[in-house]
């Protein structure tokens, strides 16, 4: 697994599905790591100008640069954050037909 510093506009948070969307910035850094990382043939958390995160109850967001407070995801909506994520890959056959992909999941996440 690969640990990222990655940055973005927190746009929404998917509850149900536990995914939050961020938007990418004129940040080259963030978009040009993460295009590497796309094909086209694979599953992948890049559509449209924006990425997926999957964060789960040991994710963790902050207030500050310093995670000193932390706070509900939520709080964070609507703000530039910097996420800290690991790469996961996947690569299994369902039903005969092989599926293979990344996703970030998120360790870490506070406002810029």
């Amino acid at each position: 697994m690969q640990e990222v510093r990655l940055k973005g506009y927190f746009n929404n948070c998917d509850y149900q599905n536990k995914k939050i969307t961020v938007l990418f910035l004129d940040d080259a850094f963030t978009r040009d790591f993460l295009m590497k990382y796309y094909s086209s043939s694979q599953n992948n958390p890049i559509k449209n100008g924006e990425f997926y995160v999957k964060f789960t109850n040991n994710s963790k967001c902050f207030l500050d640069k310093a995670y000193l407070c932390q706070a509900p995801i939520q709080s964070l909506l609507d703000n530039v954050v910097n996420i800290t994520a690991v790469i996961k890959h996947y690569n299994f056959t369902s039903n005969g037909e092989k599926i293979s992909g990344w996703n970030l999941n998120l360790v870490h996440m506070s406002i810029e």
